[in-house]
């Protein structure tokens, strides 16, 4: 939680009898690299920028569940994970361009996290993804999301038509962030 220092580390190394090793600090550019300002660049949406930190896109994983099942009938089915219990760091609602990792295959996708506002019946915060090109029961099964880049804010859309011209233009925006 923050609250210790090298010393009160070096201290419990000395007292439980782990090593401690200290290293420099490695920055990029004028901002220090750390997990404190990688959190909080996955918290703004900022996905890119946190993964030049890591070295490797951010990702979620999780076992896809149901949902109402209202992609599908949009022309994009979803595959979706609950995190409302996730024990990750989960980026600001909105589009992502992602990778997506089903059965060690890597596919192309766009991920919506959030609370769906255009129908306004969902309570907990969920990742939702189109896996491009793909077909086939995901339920039960593991997925990883590599966010690679943020498209857009969640946004309250008028109505149905709305929606589906939205999900067409995001899936161009994803699909150019992806190339």
């Amino acid at each position: 939680r923050g609250q210790g220092t090298v010393y009160t580390l070096a201290a419990s190394a000395k007292a439980m009898g782990f090593e401690l090793l200290v290293r420099e600090l490695v920055s990029e550019g004028a901002t220090v690299i750390s997990s404190t300002a990688i959190r909080q660049l996955i918290a703004a949406g900022k996905v890119a920028e946190a993964a030049a930190m890591l070295g490797r896109s951010y990702s979620i994983s999780g076992m896809v569940a149901h949902g109402n099942e209202r992609g599908r009938l949009l022309g994009y089915p979803t595959a979706n994970i609950e995190l409302e219990d996730a024990h990750v760091a989960v980026p600001l609602g909105g589009v992502y361009a992602v990778r997506v990792i089903v059965n060690g295959q890597s596919y192309n996708g766009m991920a919506n996290i959030g609370y769906n506002p255009t129908f306004g019946d969902v309570a907990k915060p969920r990742l939702e993804t189109n896996i491009f090109d793909f077909t086939g029961d995901l339920y039960g099964q593991q997925l990883t999301a590599q966010f690679v880049q943020r498209i857009r804010g969640e946004v309250k859309f008028a109505g149905i038509e709305q929606l589906k011209q939205q999900l067409a233009q995001d899936k161009h925006d994803c699909e150019a962030a992806l190339r």
